[in-house]
């Protein structure tokens, strides 16, 4: 079978998604497409699902077993088997629209991008949607690549050239999070034509067992040597010089300010904070006279990261975090009693049948 799009999907621990991810992907409108399912070492049936759609759909769904190596090195095993001209990364427990790849062809096919971004759609694990199409709304710009190095790194929402992965140091790392971080910046030195569509084409599911809801605060210091891998890749490949200010402002977004919102949502931590403003020094002793932090950014409260750079990470988490911190756990021990009486009240009606 001719394949030009090769979906390649990570699975761990998504039993409860993966049936609705696969049937989402088996949906398309556009019928040149394989599917690269790399179960990595899931101790749960999300491999044995996957085995069931292979033995259904044989010419279209490969599935891998291969022992953990974090979502890196699964993505990685799926790139090294996928055979289509372009590639696009679904998490295992999200879902896409059906005519995602008539959509995306369409514009492959008239501009011939390396890297092209598509929108996506956030949603509750209790509300998921009945997926439909999406409309065509024929909105194309192009993207720099210096505003390619900053901007969201999720591969989730980009269409890849295959061609970009023949460069054999583009791979994610193993074994560590925020691998996706690692990756992004560094197709830099591959990609040369990046284009930006207005299609909402896939839908990121959050629930609790994310790994961006993780409550392991060494986990969240991980970003550190995930941005390490990046710096390692822009001095090898005599990158930094030129896009310093733009890896800065990723450093501020990603090690500083989003690190530290997520250490505080769990606790106030101030030697985990230490350690990212440290870093920060080392690598970047003139990030807070970085260019690009009073531009306008969705995904930064202006107000907040001001106050870290400037207050430090005490006055910041006092001032926005201890009181949300608070309301969470009256809310989490308001709905354990809730629970708890609502098990005894079952309880007691089965005892009185």
């Amino acid at each position: 079978m001719e394949v030009k799009y090769s979906f390649i999907v990570p699975v761990y621990n998504v039993e409860k998604y993966i049936s609705k991810c696969i049937d989402s992907l088996l949906a398309q409108t556009y019928r040149l497409f394989e599917i690269v399912i790399v179960d990595d070492g899931s101790p749960d049936a999300s491999g044995n699902i996957a085995d069931s759609y292979q033995s259904k759909y044989p010419g279209i769904v490969k599935v891998i077993h291969q022992k953990n190596t974090g979502q890196g090195g699964a993505r990685n095993h799926g790139i090294a088997l996928a055979q289509g001209e372009y590639i696009l990364f679904v998490d295992g427990d999200d879902f896409v629209v059906p005519n995602m790849l008539e959509i995306i062809d369409t514009y492959t096919g008239k501009y011939n991008n390396d890297l092209l971004f598509f929108q996506w759609e956030t949603i509750e694990e209790k509300k998921l949607v009945k997926c439909a199409d999406a409309a065509y709304l024929e909105d194309y710009s192009t993207m720099s690549l210096v505003e390619y190095v900053y901007q969201q790194p999720s591969p989730c929402r980009k269409v890849y050239k295959a061609s970009i992965f023949r460069n054999k140091q583009l791979r994610f790392p193993s074994k560590i999070f925020y691998e996706d971080l690692s990756l992004a910046p560094c197709l830099v030195s591959e990609v040369k034509s990046i284009g930006v569509i207005q299609e909402k084409l896939y839908f990121y599911v959050q629930h609790k067992s994310s790994t961006m809801h993780s409550k392991d605060v060494n986990r969240i210091l991980d970003i550190m040597p995930a941005f390490d891998f990046i710096m390692s890749y822009y001095k090898d490949n005599n990158l930094l010089d030129k896009y310093h200010s733009e890896i800065e402002w990723l450093a501020i977004q990603h090690v500083l300010y989003y690190s530290c919102c997520r250490i505080s949502f769990i606790e106030c931590n101030a030697t985990a904070a230490e350690q990212l403003i440290s870093y920060m020094n080392t690598n970047f002793p003139e990030y807070k006279n970085n260019k690009y932090i009073d531009t306008p950014n969705e995904y930064v409260i202006r107000e907040e990261i001001d106050a870290l750079i400037n207050n430090g990470y005490i006055a910041f988490d006092k001032c926005y975090y201890s009181k949300k911190r608070i309301v969470n756990r009256i809310k989490s021990v308001i709905k354990k009693i809730f629970v708890n009486c609502n098990n005894k009240l079952n309880a007691y009606r089965a005892e009185a049948r």
